[in-house]
């Protein structure tokens, strides 16, 4: 694994999870070049999940195959955007907590916010990046009242509600996650991102009926055709798996999933 700079990341957990309907997963985290080896994994389809800390988690269908060892292509994590913030009000503690969320100073940030909510306790925007922040910290229970509280302040915030889907998928609760992003692109329901996160949250739903519908509609991006070649390879259908990755190569031939659509390509291609 490496960054969007090629070098190399360290401690990145690495997740197998058996997709063959029994419980199975083994974890290790990558080492100093960004690699990681792992004996022993039975044959069969798995889930790869890849998750470090200020970076974007990284999914995808892995088939480990008898005879020759398993082998991912180089993966790019990106990192994480900047949390949206609204225009700020001005007040010194609510620009105190976006400098230290800026700056991943956490702890600092949840202490802002406090003094923000406490402030304007019917702010949904201060609610809401409390709740990021301590979302960031781990603390996911107070993470998770405070921004009921936000969308409760708020019902109509698209923000709010991907606040709440980021929580849920942290927690690989997949049905919650699906339902605040449905929510959240009810009200923004232009919004790429959005269809991305759900297109995504679906297939770790199970639900890849749906999540095709979903990233079908953007059919000019890479990433969307990446993940509707891995749904077409998991339901058997190589011709069409094959049509999506060679879209993801004209689209973004050079793009994070580029290398890893190459070479699944050279494995389902005849000759």
């Amino acid at each position: 694994m490496v960054d969007p700079d090629g070098d190399p990341l360290a401690g990145v957990e690495v997740t197998l999870s058996f997709l063959g309907g029994v419980n199975r997963t083994v974890s290790v985290a990558s080492d100093e070049e960004g690699n990681f080896v792992r004996m022993g994994v039975r044959l069969g389809e798995y889930r790869l999940d890849l998750r470090r800390d200020g970076y974007e988690p990284y999914e995808e269908t892995v088939r480990i195959r008898p005879g020759a060892p398993t082998r991912v292509g180089e993966i790019t994590l990106r990192p994480l955007a900047p949390v949206p913030v609204a225009a700020p009000a001005g007040s010194a503690s609510l620009l105190a907590g976006q400098e230290a969320l800026a700056n991943e100073n956490y702890e600092a940030a949840v202490a802002a916010f406090r003094t923000e909510t406490g402030n304007r306790p019917d702010s949904s925007e201060a609610h809401r990046l409390l709740g990021v922040a301590l979302r960031l910290l781990g603390r996911a229970d107070e993470a998770r009242t405070v921004l009921e509280r936000a969308t409760e302040l708020d019902p109509a915030s698209a923000l709010a509600w991907t606040a709440v889907a980021d929580l849920e998928a942290g927690l690989q609760d997949w049905a919650a996650t699906v339902a605040a992003l449905e929510t959240a692109r009810g009200l923004d329901p232009d919004s790429r991102d959005l269809i991305l996160r759900l297109g995504g949250a679906l297939m770790n739903a199970g639900n890849l009926d749906r999540a095709a519908a979903v990233l079908g509609e953007v059919p000019d991006d890479a990433g969307a055709q990446y993940q509707l070649g891995m749904i077409a390879l998991n339901r058997g259908r190589n011709e069409e798996a094959i049509a999506h990755l060679e879209r993801v190569l004209e689209l973004d031939p050079d793009g994070p999933n580029a290398e890893l659509a190459r070479g699944i390509l050279a494995a389902l291609r005849p000759g």
